[in-house]
C-alpha cells in the first residue's frame, strides 16, 4: 500500500469529505518529507490560505479520536504531529503486511553459501550473545567477528542470516563478488525490496540506511550482516573498506567479519567517537572454541546422519573409544573447523583405512599435503585427478563439469568421480542455471597454488593452461 492509498483509507474511515481528503494529500505528499505549509498548500489547490486553516482545522478535529495527542498541539506544530502520527500508523501497518518485508529472504546469490555453511552448524553461542549485548549496550555500532582461516567466521554469518534473516553481503573474491559497488548494488537492492523504499535506487549508503530507520520503530534495530572484509578488492584510501560510513544513524548495526590484519596500516574502518566499535577475536577464545570442536565432534559420532554409523564403524576397525577419538582429534585441529570437517570425511575413504591419528599435523596447510599423499594424488596412476583439480584452479571462475570435461577431452562421467571424491573441497552452486564448481576455502586455493612451484607439477599446470587456452578460443569463436 502507498502513502497516498494510506492516507485515503484513513481519511475515508474518519469520515472526511473528498475536499478534505484532497486537501489532506496535499499537505501530507510524502511520509518522509516535512508537511507543505498552508501557502504552498493554497496554491497547489488554487484555494485561499483561510479555506485552507479551516479544512485543515476539521482534519484535526476528525482525527482527534484517534490522535489524542493533536489536542496538545498548536499552530503549525498541529500538522506536524498528525504527520508524526500517520507516519507511525503506516509503519506499523506495512511491518504486518505483504508490503513492507514483503521478502525478507537472502539473495539467490548467497543460498548455496549459507545453505552449505549452516547444515552442520554447532556451537558458537558465545559470539551471538556477544552480539546480543553489543546491539543492548549502544545506539550503533560495527561489531566485527576476528578469526583465521577455518575458524568458521562464515559460518557464523550464514547461521546468523539464516536465523534472523537480516540484509547480508557475503565477498567471494573468487567470484569476483567483492566490489564496493558490487556491495552497495545488492544491500541497495535488498533493502528497496524489503522496506518498499522509493526513489532509492542512485542513492548513496548513508542516506540508504537513513531512509530505512526512518521507517523503523525505536525497538526495531537495523542489522546488516557483511562477511569476509578481507576479500574486498578495493584501492588503498583513506576511505572504509567499502566506503561504510564513519558515523552510523541510531539503531543501525553492523556485523562483519574479517581475517586479522597482518599489521596495523590494514586497516580500513574508522568511525567517529559516536560510533562504537566492538572485536570479538575468536584467536582468544580458547576455551569457546575448544567447547565448539567437540561439540562438533559429538554431533558427528551421534547426530550426523551421513556420518555417524561410518564413523562408529571406523572407531571401532582402528580400536578408538568415542572419548578418547575426540579427545585426539581435538588435540590435533585445535580450533580450526575446517580441519575438522575435511577430516571426517577423509576418515570415511578407503585411503584412511588404518589410520593413525597421532599423526595428524597440527596445522589445516600441513594437513593438506597429508591429504593429497594419502589421496595418491603424488602417484602417476592418479594424473587425471589432478589434472581436474588444477583445471578449476587455473579456470579462476566457477565452472561446470561439462567445461572441465571438455577442456580436458574426456567425459562427464570422469570428470564427475574425481569431484565426488574431493567433494568437500568445492563449493557447488548454480550460475545462470548450471551447476559450477569452485574452492571451498581460500587455504585450500592457496596450497594447490603452492604446487605451482614444484619441478614434478609444473608440466601439468603448463598442459592445463594450453588446454583452458584451447578451449576458451574455440569457444569465444
Amino acid at each position: 500500500m502507498s502513502w497516498q492509498d494510506f492516507l485515503k483509507q484513513k481519511a475515508t474511515k474518519q469520515g472526511l469529505s473528498i475536499e478534505l481528503q484532497n486537501t489532506l494529500l496535499t499537505a501530507l505528499p510524502d511520509e518522509n518529507k516535512n508537511p507543505q505549509n498552508q501557502n504552498n498548500i493554497a496554491n497547489n489547490l488554487n484555494i485561499g490560505v483561510d479555506t485552507v486553516k479551516a479544512r485543515l482545522k476539521e482534519i484535526y478535529t476528525n482525527f482527534a479520536s484517534i490522535y489524542p495527542e493533536l489536542s496538545n498541539s498548536k499552530g503549525a506544530g498541529k500538522l506536524k504531529t498528525l504527520h508524526n502520527c500517520l507516519r507511525q500508523s503506516y509503519f506499523q501497518l506495512n511491518k504486518t503486511s505483504d508490503f513492507v518485508e514483503q521478502d525478507i529472504s537472502y539473495p539467490k546469490a548467497f543460498r548455496s553459501l549459507i545453505e552449505s555453511r549452516i547444515k552442520r552448524f554447532v556451537g558458537r553461542e558465545f559470539v551471538f550473545d556477544a552480539f546480543s549485548k553489543f546491539v543492548e549496550e549502544n545506539d550503533q555500532g560495527y561489531f566485527t567477528v576476528i578469526g583465521k582461516p577455518g575458524m568458521g567466521k562464515s559460518a557464523i554469518a550464514c547461521k546468523y542470516v539464516s536465523d534472523n534473516q537480516v540484509p547480508c553481503y557475503f565477498n567471494i573474491s573468487s567470484n569476483a563478488n567483492n566490489t564496493p559497488p558490487q556491495f552497495l548494488s545488492s544491500l541497495r537492492e535488498q533493502l528497496i525490496r524489503r522496506y518498499a523504499l522509493s526513489n532509492a535506487e542512485d542513492i548513496d549508503l548513508m542516506t540508504l540506511l537513513e531512509e530505512v530507520r526512518d521507517r523503523l520503530n525505536d525497538e526495531q534495530p537495523l542489522i546488516i550482516l557483511v562477511d569476509a572484509l578481507d576479500e574486498v578488492r578495493q584501492e588503498q584510501g583513506p576511505e572504509n573498506i567499502l566506503y561504510l560510513p564513519k558515523n552510523l544513524p541510531n539503531n543501525v548495526y553492523f556485523f562483519l567479519t574479517r581475517r586479522p590484519y597482518s599489521n596495523d596500516t590494514e586497516k580500513r574502518l574508522f568511525t567517529e567517537i559516536d560510533t562504537p566499535q566492538f572485536e570479538l577475536d575468536l584467536r582468544k577464545e580458547t576455551k569457546h572454541n575448544q567447547e565448539d570442536i567437540r561439540k562438533c565432534l559429538d554431533y558427528f559420532l551421534k547426530d550426523d546422519l551421513v556420518y555417524k554409523d561410518k564413523l562408529q564403524v571406523w572407531l571401532a576397525e582402528n580400536d578408538y573409544q568415542g572419548d578418547n577419538f575426540i579427545n585426539i582429534v581435538q588435540s590435533k585441529v585445535i580450533d580450526n573447523f575446517m580441519y575438522l570437517v575435511c577430516l571426517m570425511d577423509a576418515l570415511m575413504k578407503d585411503e584412511y583405512k588404518n589410520f593413525d591419528l597421532n599423526k595428524l599435523p597440527p596445522k589445516l596447510e600441513d594437513y593438506y599435503i597429508l591429504h593429497w599423499q594419502r589421496m595418491g594424488m603424488t602417484d602417476v596412476d592418479n594424473r587425471f585427478k589432478v589434472l581436474v583439480i588444477y583445471t578449476i584452479k587455473e579456470i579462476q571462475t566457477p565452472i561446470p563439469k561439462e567445461a572441465i570435461a571438455e577442456i580436458l577431452g574426456t567425459d562427464m562421467d570422469a570428470v564427475g568421480t574425481v569431484l565426488n571424491s574431493w567433494y568437500q573441497y568445492f563449493k557447488i552452486e548454480k550460475i545462470e542455471e548450471e551447476v559450477c564448481y569452485d574452492f571451498y576455502h581460500l587455504s585450500f586455493r592457496s596450497y594447490i597454488e603452492s604446487r605451482q612451484e614444484l619441478e614434478q607439477d609444473k608440466p601439468m599446470f603448463k598442459e592445463v593452461n594450453e588446454r583452458i587456452f584451447q578451449y576458451l578460443n574455440m569457444n569465444n569463436g
